[in-house]
Parts: C-alpha cells; structure tokens; sequence
C-alpha cells in the first residue's frame, strides 16, 4: 500500500477511534457518576461538553508531545469555526428553527465572548505561554463551577429529555477504560498521521489541522446537535456548540500550553485570529432575536464554504 494512503486511512482510524472513545467515555462517565449519586445538572453541564471536546483536547496534548505544538491552535480554531458554522448551519437546517434561551444568551454568551478575548490577548505575543496557560485552566475550572451553580437554581429540564439511563453494569466499567485506551492511540496515530501526509505533500500540517481533522474532531457536536435539532431540542444544540467551544479554547489550548508554551508564528497570528473574531461576531449576531432560522443555517454554511477556501488559499501562499 502507498505510504500516502497508509497515512491517510491512520488519520480516518485514528479520528473514528477518538469519536468511539469520546462517546464511550462521556456515556459510561454518566452511568458511573448517577451511580455514585452525582445530580444530573452537574453530569448535563460537564459531560456533554467536555466528552464532545475530548478528541480536540487529547489531540492537542499530542500535537505539543510531538514537538507540533503549532498545531493546537489550528485545531481548535479550525474546531470552533467548525463547531459555530457548520453544526450549527446543518442543525438550524435540520430543525427549521432553534430556539435560544435566555440562559444561553446571559450565562454562557459571555463566557464566550470573554473566552475568545482571552485566546486573542493570549496570541498577540506570538505564544500561549505556560502561565496563560494556567489562566485558561483556572477560567475553565470557574466556568464549569458557575455554571454548576446557575444550572443548580435553574436546572434545565431539556438536558433531562435529551438523555436516556441505563442501568450501570460491569461492561460499563470495561468500556470506560477502553475508552480511554482507544482515545489515547487514536489521538497518536491521528497526530503523526497529520505530520507524515503534511510531509508527503509538502503542505503545512497546520492545512490538514484546521480543515479535515477539525472536521472529524467536531463529529460529535455534529451528530449530538441534529439529533437534539430532530426532537425540536434547541438549547441543547446551541448550548452544545457553545459549551463545546468554551472547552476548546479554555481546556485544548490551556491544559497544552501548561505543559509547554505554544508558539503562533506571525502569519498564523494575522490569519487566525480575525478567523476566530469574525466568527464569534457572526455567532453573536445570529442568536441575539434568540433563534436561529433555516434561512441562517444556510448562511452560516456558506460562511463555512468560504472560510475552507480562505484557508486552502492562505496555506497554500505559506508553502
């Protein structure tokens, strides 16, 4: 078999071993966590995001292991992009219309906004230095507390119709740990893939990061927001993407940089962070009558459409 197409098919199985882990973890942690009594606001609010974020962040531990730490950021700018225009664009589509809570617009908007701030000021140095790295973390870490709280005196009874129990077993222990294990190859094998099909190529494996394996990583959002979309679940699809993408920027980028500092080389600093402030202004603009329509979905996926050939065109000028 070419090595190319070896590297390629590695990148496919390591993505798709990432999603089975991701879905394996987040839905065996909440049978575990109801066993041991955990409320259900608390496992809404953590694990939907957080086990929907786990492939970016594994991956980006791997990419800075690997001594490519550049392509943390495009990952999870490219995951974020991916996560705002596309699942959103295919699930506003899907359900005709979604419905934005107050709760989304005043909690978790700004936590955004002020998460896209603090990745923008942490770049403009050309690195995410360890110490910004410990910020994001400790936001990360106030973010979940807060919303654990807010969620406490407002507990959204959407989380509970979205999510189905079943009784914990022996096998779920089992499929926990080899979660975890597939989780950690598959992020391995999807990294050093990336490297040896940008070396192949001659492109910048930061092309590969932010476009196909953004995509692949974003898989979850997607599949958990049209099915959300489907059953006229709203907040669960808008709270998705952005919880998801709170966790990106706090947690795929933070917990690496406490590892090792990130650097941003400066054509990445000029391309990345107006990609990452336009689409944040485009999310906030969207959700402000508090619905997206399917007219809206469309735009957001033509906003996609031209935000992949911006990238190909911008990368292709860096070779």
């Amino acid at each position: 078999m070419p090595a190319l197409l070896q590297s390629t098919l590695f990148i496919v199985l390591g993505i798709a071993a990432m999603l089975w882990a991701a879905e394996a973890l987040s839905r065996n942690a909440e049978k575990i966590a109801i066993r041991f009594g955990i409320p259900e606001f608390i496992i809404g609010v953590t694990l939907v995001a957080l086990g929907t974020s786990l492939p970016e962040l594994i991956s980006s531990v791997f990419a800075v292991s690997s001594g490519r730490p550049e392509i943390v950021i495009t990952n999870v700018v490219g995951s974020n992009v991916t996560n705002i225009l596309l699942v959103l664009g295919v699930a506003a589509i899907v359900a005709k219309k979604l419905t934005v809570s107050f709760n989304i617009l005043h909690v978790d908007l700004p936590i955004f906004i002020t998460a896209t701030f603090l990745f923008c000021l942490s770049v403009l140095d050309g690195k995410v230095s360890r110490f910004e790295g410990f910020i994001m973390v400790a936001a990360l870490i106030v973010y979940i507390l807060y919303v654990v709280g807010y969620r406490k005196e407002h507990d959204g009874s959407e989380i509970t119709k979205f999510r189905t129990r079943k009784k914990i077993t022996k096998w779920s222990y089992i499929e926990f740990a080899l979660g975890g294990v597939a989780l950690f190859f598959g992020a391995r094998l999807a990294i050093s893939s990336i490297i040896n099909v940008s070396e192949m190529l001659n492109i910048n494996p930061e092309t590969v990061s932010i476009t196909a394996f953004a995509l692949g990583t974003s898989l979850p959002e997607l599949f958990v927001s049209v099915s959300a979309a489907k059953k006229g679940l709203g907040d669960i699809v808008v709270g998705n993407v952005i919880g998801s993408s709170i966790f990106n920027l706090f947690g795929g980028i933070g917990i690496p940089a406490v590892w090792k500092a990130i650097p941003v080389s400066e054509n990445l600093l000029l391309f990345l962070v107006p990609i990452t402030v336009v689409t944040a202004l485009v999310y906030i603009f969207t959700t402000q009558e508090k619905q997206i329509t399917k007219w809206e979905g469309w735009i957001l996926l033509l906003f996609y459409c031209f935000f992949i050939g911006q990238v190909v065109g911008f990368f292709n000028v860096l070779r």
